[in-house]
């Protein structure tokens, strides 16, 4: 700023010294014309700076904000696979148990990374291995998901019926 203000100051000083000193005439009309562009220039160039400034801001802000929507969609991306894992080692020891063809999704609390909102057991094709028709499915598919995920049996939902049982 200090060197501004003296850039502007001694771009005055120049030119009224040159007023003062030239002759009247055609050339000091060229000469004034030339200084006051020289004055022009000093008041104008820390502008440049200014709006490079403002660029620099707003492309560093730009480049935050990318890295910041990079970071969330890797947080969901390891989110969904950590949920996926859980469907997949549910199915798993369901049918280890003689249960299959079950659908299975489980909802993380919004925020949380261990904490769950619900499981939710589509049964509605399931099929029962004949060594192990009798069994209580219900019973069976709350138990084994509860060693999974660590959750209360009121958040665990079986939907669908029994039908495809055989």
């Amino acid at each position: 700023m200090w060197n501004w203000l003296l850039g502007i100051t001694s771009a005055i000083l120049i030119t009224t010294a040159v007023d003062i000193l030239m002759p009247e005439g055609e050339t000091k009309k060229y000469v004034k014309g030339i200084a006051s562009l020289l004055i022009f220039v000093a008041v104008i160039t820390p502008l440049s700076t200014v709006v490079d400034n403002i660029k620099a801001t707003n492309i560093n802000n730009i480049q935050a904000t990318e890295n910041q929507l990079e970071d969330s969609r890797y947080i969901l991306h390891v989110r969904d696979a950590k949920l996926r894992s859980y469907e997949n080692a549910i199915k798993r020891i369901l049918r280890s148990n003689g249960i299959d063809g079950i659908e299975v999704t489980v909802v993380l609390e919004s925020e949380s990374e261990d904490e769950f909102e619900f499981v939710r057991i589509d049964i509605t094709h399931i099929v029962i291995i004949n060594e192990y028709k009798n069994i209580n499915i219900i019973k069976t598919i709350k138990s084994e998901v509860k060693k999974i995920v660590k959750v209360d049996e009121s958040r665990i939902i079986i939907i669908g019926n029994q039908s495809g049982t055989h």
